[in-house]
């Protein structure tokens, strides 16, 4: 169960962006909300990758308690995710349920918020 100071966790949503402890600001571009008995709600959100590394997916997955751990905080800001690549990225979601986008690789995102 989350702290009571965490609850914005379960309020988050698709296009919010985040705050982490060191001033980045990143995008929500997929957030799944999943009820767990007696825990309460699960939150897994998915942000664009920050560079390339030795994996080549185009994201990178966080749990709420990622978030809590890492520092991230609302900021009641919203992207509209409107661009082509927005688009494209959501769409590569939508399609494979919310995980592992195969279309695109981090190459494809590489400076996207």
């Amino acid at each position: 169960m989350l702290n009571p100071d965490h609850k914005w966790i379960e309020r988050i949503k698709l296009g919010d962006v985040l705050k982490s402890r060191s001033g980045d600001l990143r995008v929500v571009r997929w957030v799944r909300h999943s009820p767990i008995p007696y825990y309460g709600i699960r939150t897994s959100v998915i942000f664009a990758i920050r560079r390339t590394s030795w994996t080549t997916p185009a994201y990178t997955v966080y749990t709420g308690n990622d978030l809590v751990q890492m520092g991230y905080r609302p900021t009641r800001a919203k992207h509209p995710l409107t661009a082509r690549i927005d688009k494209r990225l959501l769409k590569s979601f939508e399609h494979n349920g919310g995980i592992l986008p195969t279309d695109l690789r981090a190459w494809d995102v590489i400076g996207l918020p």
